[in-house]
């Protein structure tokens, strides 16, 4: 649990969007290294979730942080059919209506940072 704690799962997810998603050069040992930390990740969590219906108990903050970094995993290269307790933790949060309507809520702006290359030069190219 001590790798999903702390907002933990937050930052050993983020590389793997950099590299795979945002990165103008791909790098195959990034992207594969921290694909497998995903992966990984998705295991930790489905062992937590193994008999219980969220992660610590009642559905909580906790649930709420990690779905919303779960709960993109096709952008991870998961297949979530190999994680059930994940896929059965992510269907049911996925169909409460306060998870409904926030995910409906799209901001005035959007920025898709894959494409938009003035974007990208204030995120990653300075120091």
């Amino acid at each position: 649990m001590a790798d999903l704690a702390g907002g933990q799962c937050r930052p050993r997810l983020r590389p793997l969007n950099h590299f795979a998603r945002y990165a103008v050069e791909k790098a195959p040992y990034a992207i594969r290294r921290f694909g497998d930390e995903a992966h990984r990740l998705f295991r930790v969590l489905d062992t937590r979730l193994r008999g219980r219906e969220f992660v610590a108990g009642d559905y909580s903050v906790a649930d709420i942080a990690l779905f919303c970094w779960m709960r993109n995993w096709q952008r991870r290269d998961i297949e979530i059919s190999e994680f059930p307790d994940v896929k059965r933790w992510h269907d049911a949060i996925d169909t409460r209506p306060a998870v409904i309507r926030g995910l409906a809520y799209k901001p005035p702006v959007q920025v898709d940072l894959a494409k938009d290359a003035e974007a990208q030069k204030v995120l990653f190219g300075q120091r």
